[in-house]
């Protein structure tokens, strides 16, 4: 589970995939990231978001 660093956007891992949730709306975001798993890490402007994959390397997402 990390929040990005304006607080606007909740990532959490279950399972092989990545949830994304605004934490305005407390909706999720229709956004799933598969093969994704935790780690997870907001880039510093929350345009990335950085998973470890499935397959043991990291993955990048632009959000």
């Amino acid at each position: 589970m990390a929040f990005s660093r304006d607080g606007k956007l909740l990532a959490i891992g279950i399972e092989d995939e990545t949830l994304l949730w605004d934490m305005a709306t407390q909706t999720g975001i229709d956004q799933r990231l598969t093969s994704a798993r935790e780690p997870l890490e907001f880039s510093a402007d929350g345009k990335i978001l950085a998973t470890a994959s499935t397959a043991n390397s990291v993955q990048l997402w632009q959000l």
